[in-house]
């Protein structure tokens, strides 16, 4: 039970704690600039800043400063299938080569494996030439996979594609690869590029104005710089690019995590989907069904924070961490973004969380 008996609120006090927590977090854990919304019920939204959005020169991180929140992508695709399943357009259940047929067992796996991880298709990340390239990327090598600014294709990824894990629905494997795969579903069924299904859908009904799909959009206004921490100081991976973290790295990650967006954009879509505004009952109910082998549902993952179970994702991608919780028995959400990669953002999101609803 919650410590009090009241609603959680946003009142001064509580707003000065997330404040706090924000601002200690990037002074002791040196991290570059973070981003953090808080969202009520009843649509009220705090929402808070600390550290940077780039050094040399200094650029502090302000509420509309887009970051790249990697595989909280996921959500908004998954969100896209089960839209697209609600309309007849496809079964979840029946093999996916019914489709789209140019991938890895199209012919013995289904949509729905491909949404739970549970399809055994291999994880291109995991392999060595995927890691020879990035590691390429961060000396800016001039051409080819091994570039800054190459734009992968779909058919590069699927290169990077070896033996699968395990049989269909034999395994709970998480592969981004299963993901790279929805996005041409949803592009054969749905009839459109993806980054316009998801605008049409999601983006401008829910006035997410800083969100967009990259490349096929640039991120709005001025992005925030990813970093990792090296010595004393911070590596940019992002210098030089219109893109978010750049235009290889965004590219890659296609539809497992190409989304470029902030915590209050991300405040606004975890409230619409886990509050039942974009999916029908049934079908969030399946995205909200966690498997008993892993903590995974349909494009959702599920946390626990100061006592308080949420439904949502973490994402990272080369120099960006993020974190989107939203916690139904009490319909509040949380999203907290960071500019530096390779740390875990679990510690300051329990604070953010308990600061709000105590613990449970």
């Amino acid at each position: 039970l919650l410590a009090t008996t009241d609603a959680p609120q946003l009142d001064k006090a509580t707003r000065r704690k997330l404040a706090t927590i924000l601002a200690n977090t990037v002074k002791n854990k040196d991290v570059a600039g973070l981003q953090a919304a808080v969202r009520l019920p009843s649509g009220e939204t705090w929402l808070g800043t600390a550290g940077n959005a780039e050094f040399l020169p200094d650029r502090a991180m302000e509420d509309d400063t887009s970051m790249a929140i990697a595989s909280i992508t996921k959500t908004f695709i998954a969100a896209l299938i089960l839209q697209l399943a609600e309309e007849g357009a496809l079964d979840l259940d029946v093999p996916f080569g019914t489709y789209f047929r140019d991938a890895p067992r199209s012919k013995r796996a289904t949509t729905r494996h491909l949404l739970s991880h549970t399809s055994g298709i291999y994880n291109y990340f995991e392999n060595p030439r995927y890691g020879k390239a990035a590691n390429a990327w961060l000396q800016s090598a001039p051409t080819g996979l091994d570039s800054r600014e190459h734009r992968w294709t779909y058919d590069e990824i699927m290169d990077l594609v070896k033996a699968g894990y395990c049989k269909p629905g034999r395994c709970y494997r998480y592969s981004n690869t299963n993901f790279v795969i929805l996005g041409q579903i949803a592009e054969a069924v749905g009839g459109k590029p993806l980054h316009k299904q998801l605008r049409e859908r999601f983006f401008k009904p829910l006035g997410m104005a800083h969100t967009v799909f990259q490349p096929e959009e640039r991120p709005r206004g001025e992005a925030a710089h990813g970093h990792w921490l090296v010595g004393a100081g911070y590596s940019d991976h992002t210098r030089g690019s219109r893109f978010v973290p750049f235009m290889a790295a965004a590219s890659v990650a296609d539809a497992a995590g190409a989304i470029a967006s902030t915590a209050g954009d991300l405040a606004i879509w975890a409230d619409a989907l886990y509050g039942g505004k974009v999916l029908s009952d049934e079908s969030l109910q399946q995205m909200t069904t966690f498997l008993s082998s892993g903590t995974y549902g349909l494009g959702t993952d599920v946390a626990v924070f100061a006592g308080n179970r949420g439904h949502g994702h973490r994402g990272g991608l080369r120099g960006f961490e993020s974190s989107m919780w939203h916690f139904p028995r009490d319909g509040v959400t949380v999203v907290l973004l960071s500019n530096r990669g390779n740390w875990i953002t679990d510690g300051p999101m329990e604070k953010l969380v308990r600061a709000v609803l105590g613990k449970a």
